[in-house]
């Protein structure tokens, strides 16, 4: 998003451009390089200071700053060269939860919960393998680490530190848990201890990951407008329930009001359905599991098999709840997540556009110091630094000689010269914010193809915005290295021969050919897997699988020939078919050699995962290949809102664990008079439980498909009581009716406009081809 001026903003126009060559670009970082290094400290510190702003304005964010000084600096670098350790020690730190012993276990090892395979023993899911001694050490490591981290970042920021509240709350949760996790080794278990940890670890994880924090708060906003329908939703349920105790209960009171017709009515609806529906509590709950439909038509079926006319009470409250009322649910939530979505992005670019401007404003500072030609050579090879009236006055001692001749600004809009732009990426690539990948050669490609009225090699203000616009989606120009023919062997390179070959592998009937050979492999393979075939038992179908290989051995030697290997490796296509034809064809030869493994599971699940190479044949239709890249595009976002989900399913595992673990085991289901004509003991779910995390972990995925929730909730309330339907009712709210909810909003938003997006890209692309010939564009090298 452009802003309103009278001058229309500087557009990317690569191919009108002329890149000013590699010497001279080099020549001028140099010089400047060398000017920077005799800046004063005052304009070293506002260098500084510009990238922490360009850093804030690409993280979407304004917060608090140290210092800009070269102490804090230099501080403030190595605590983002350790964030990833940090987050991965905080990963690790999730992860024990999930593998030390439940609270519950008071046995010693190697059995601390039971003897595996005795009815009493509670069924784990198997995961636990830490002693409390190991816990401890693997704990004790990832929080020191995070603390370590932070004092780094305290060091640099002094006082400002405890603006920082997201930081001030993980450390207090790291010093928290260091000290539970200290008490509950040296008392000897502690179960209290035990109990704490995996929450101060979930809250520790979410508040070192930003992205986990901005998914959340975003859901809380567009979730908040959804309380007027869901006491809709509500008092539907409460109105039918009610409606269901008159009817189905068969009161007096009830019957005396009718008339004679209506009294007919009554009966035809009530007959068999009074013992399903007994009381008001419970019909609440029927009709609750019912708009999940996960008991239709079982709830039905009593009433239904005496009388047909009884369908309708549940029909009407089906058609409308389910159909309409749970629609409209989503419905809001899709309008509130595009609403909030476009405020959120509204707000993002301006707080976006007005950090970039007062960064360049910075550098436009430093620039003018340049300009001024303040470095002065001394006879003893220092030089003095002097800066603004209200500054101190500060000396560097340097020694190498002064360069300049630096080029004036131009006139009208302050410009900024493009290699000090340079050096300021470079320090913010250094802070994991603009790519990493990006060299100081990419990043001159970039500015360079930026068509400006500045000829000097500087840029303005404009010219700055839309650079940190296209940063994040730039890609650098690929230019096909020669092949090792051409550079080894040029005599050969020449000869006709070759050129043929060149030739015709490069001709698109060669990728066809292919394409052809993969489509008959694949029926093959599936037509063989169908009779139930093993790759030893048919002596045809393993000579035919070999000739496959070969064939596509020989496609991979002659591609690395004609294009070289460093051109063909550049290519995922290419990497994913070298690595399956190179595993397949070593498949091949272990199976013709004599060996004593007779097993051929990897050697069938290797065909299938090569005719995975037929997506080429689906990839070369538009249409799909536009979809594909719309669900690539939609990665980010659903990411973040699955990483939510987690946590949120993470979150709900610890406190079922809390409540339930221990409580259901085999012998329980079997001779405890709770579960007597219980669907969860008949259904043998005594796995769906949550005596350990991870056990937990599954079970809230089996209540996210809703399907037979209901069995799994019948056991839990067995073997506690009834108000344990208060847990499972709160995450089918949360995790599956709103959060999933969102979850699909999103996807919706966000494939429209993606979808949209590929669309022109494609038609552009259409566009192109028709007005130009353009290269195959997988491999550009020419023989």
């Amino acid at each position: 998003m452009q802003d309103n001026q009278t001058t229309s903003p500087p557009l990317l126009q690569p191919t009108k451009l002329k890149r000013r060559s590699s010497l001279s670009s080099d020549v001028a970082f140099r010089r400047l390089s060398q000017v920077l290094n005799r800046l004063p400290v005052c304009d070293q510190e506002k260098l500084i200071k510009a990238s922490w702003l360009v850093e804030d304005a690409f993280l979407g964010l304004s917060r608090p700053h140290p210092p800009p000084t070269l102490h804090a600096a230099r501080l403030y670098k190595v605590y983002h060269m350790f964030q990833r350790p940090r987050r991965l020690g905080v990963v690790v730190l999730l992860l024990v939860s999930y593998l030390e012993t439940p609270f519950w276990c008071h046995g010693s090892w190697p059995t601390p919960c039971g003897v595996p395979g005795d009815p009493t023993t509670p069924l784990t899911s198997g995961m636990l393998c830490l002693t409390l001694r190991n816990a401890y050490v693997i704990e004790l490591v990832c929080l020191m680490m995070s603390l370590l981290n932070d004092a780094v970042l305290y060091a640099g920021f002094q006082r400002a530190y405890f603006a920082l509240y997201d930081r001030v709350f993980l450390t207090g949760c790291v010093v928290v848990a260091l000290i539970n996790a200290t008490v509950h080794y040296f008392v000897g278990g502690s179960t209290l201890c035990a109990q704490v940890a995996p929450f101060l670890r979930l809250a520790i994880f979410m508040a070192t990951y930003r992205d986990i924090r901005k998914t959340y708060t975003k859901m809380y906003k567009v979730l908040a407008e959804v309380q007027n329908i869901l006491a809709l939703v509500a008092i539907y349920i409460c109105f039918f329930a009610s409606l269901s105790t008159i009817l189905f209960q068969g009161t007096d009171e009830g019957m005396l009001k009718v008339s004679r017709v209506a009294e007919y009515l009554v009966d035809m609806l009530t007959s068999g359905v009074a013992n399903v529906m007994p009381n008001f509590v419970d019909d609440v709950w029927q009709l609750l599991i019912l708009l999940t439909s996960a008991n239709f038509p079982d709830i039905m079926m009593p009433a239904y098999a005496t009388n047909r006319a009884s369908s309708l009470f549940f029909i009407v409250f089906v058609t409308f709840g389910i159909f309409f009322l749970v629609n409209l649910v989503l419905a809001q939530i899709f309008s509130n997540f595009q609403t909030i979505t476009i405020s959120e992005a509204a707000t993002a670019d301006t707080a976006r556009r007005a950090l970039l401007r007062e960064a360049f404003d910075v550098l436009e500072s430093v620039q003018h110091t340049i300009e001024k030609q303040f470095l002065v050579a001394s006879s003893d090879g220092g030089i003095a630094a002097v800066c603004d009236a209200t500054e101190d006055v500060r000396v560097i001692n340097v020694d190498a000689p002064v360069v300049t001749g630096m080029p004036p600004s131009a006139p009208g809009k302050p410009t900024i010269e493009i290699e000090l732009t340079v050096l300021l990426f470079q320090e913010l690539s250094f802070l994991n914010v603009t790519s990493s990948t990006m060299t100081r050669d990419d990043m001159l490609e970039l500015f360079h193809k930026l068509e400006s009225s500045n000829a000097s090699g500087t840029i303005n203000v404009d010219n700055f915005l839309v650079i940190c616009d296209v940063m994040g989606h730039f890609e650098s120009t690929y230019r096909p290295p020669p092949s090792e023919i051409e550079r080894w062997w040029p005599s050969v390179a020449r000869q006709k021969w070759y050129k043929r070959v060149c030739a015709l592998v490069r001709h698109k009937r060669f990728e066809g050919l292919v394409d052809t050979i993969l489509a008959i492999n694949g029926v093959l393979v599936v037509a063989e897997m169908a009779r139930g075939s093993v790759y030893n038992e048919n002596p045809s179908w393993a000579f035919v699988n070999t000739a496959f290989s070969v064939i596509y051995a020989l496609e991979m030697l002659f591609k690395m020939t004609v294009y070289g290997i460093r051109d063909y490796v550049h290519y995922f296509r290419n990497q994913f078919d070298g690595i399956v034809t190179i595993i397949c064809l070593a498949i091949d030869i272990y199976v013709y050699c004599p060996n004593p493994f007779q097993d051929r599971t990897i050697v069938k699940l290797l065909l299938v995962v090569r005719c995975l190479r037929l997506l080429r044949i689906l990839l070369a239709v538009d249409r799909f290949r536009v979809v594909l890249a719309t669900g690539w595009a939609m990665l980010p976002i659903g990411k973040n809102l699955l990483l939510a989900m987690v946590c949120t399913m993470n979150l709900f595992a610890i406190v079922g664990h809390q409540l339930f673990g221990g409580k259901i085991s085999p012998s329980v289901l079997t001779s405890d008079p709770r579960f007597v004509n219980s669907t969860y003991a008949a259904a043998g779910y005594a796995a769906n439980n949550f005596n350990d995390i991870a056990s937990g972990m599954v079970t809230l995925f089996e209540l996210l498909v809703v399907n037979n929730w209901y069995v799994i909730v019948d056991g839990h309330v067995r073997a506690t009581s009834t108000l344990a339907r208060l847990f499972f009712v709160a995450f089918w709210l949360v995790g599956v009716y709103l959060t999933l909810s969102l979850i699909v909003a999103s996807i919706l938003d966000a494939f429209s406009r993606e979808y949209n997006a590929a669309v022109e890209v494609l038609a552009k692309q259409s566009r192109e081809t028709e007005s130009t010939v353009v290269p195959q564009p997988q491999h550009a090298t020419s023989c």
